[in-house]
């Protein structure tokens, strides 16, 4: 049997008063490493101590590899705030992992995203890239990266 790893990334960029300046969706690329990470968690006895914990953006609009490593131009990495875990059961299992950037956090042109084991080096489970959007001061970004399998 053969598990087809597939992400998706969705953004929504506000204003401070909440109202949407732009959404995007973008499929993305779970790359070699994220594929490694995965098989040896679900072939050890004693899984690696590091999990899938941080969601980076940065400016590159370079197409995803999968020999890639890290974000190719990183901005900001944070912690994820939210891990949604109730739908690895049933016929298209998924897990969500979602972050908010405050106004002072992120800011500067956006191109892509990636969810990583740490705040920085670690593994990078995948990377997307999308059309560039703006992010200053007067904006929040909320992101969900979605893991299909």
């Amino acid at each position: 049997m053969r598990v087809r790893l597939r992400g998706c990334l969705e953004l929504h960029l506000k204003t401070i008063d909440g109202a949407l300046i732009s959404a995007i969706k973008q499929d993305n690329l779970i790359v070699e490493g994220g594929r490694a990470f995965i098989g040896r968690r679900i072939q050890s006895n004693s899984p690696p101590a590091d999990v899938i914990s941080y969601f980076g953006v940065g400016a590159s609009a370079l197409a995803p590899a999968g020999t890639q490593t890290d974000l190719v131009s990183p901005l900001f990495r944070k912690t994820i705030g939210t891990i949604i875990t109730t739908s690895l059961t049933g016929a298209n299992p998924y897990f969500q992992c979602i972050a908010s950037f405050a106004t002072n956090e992120a800011n500067g042109v956006l191109a892509e995203a990636g969810l990583f084991t740490s705040a920085s080096g670690g593994f990078m489970l995948g990377r997307a890239t999308f059309s560039t959007s703006s992010k200053t001061t007067s904006n929040t970004l909320s992101a969900t990266y979605t893991v299909s399998f």
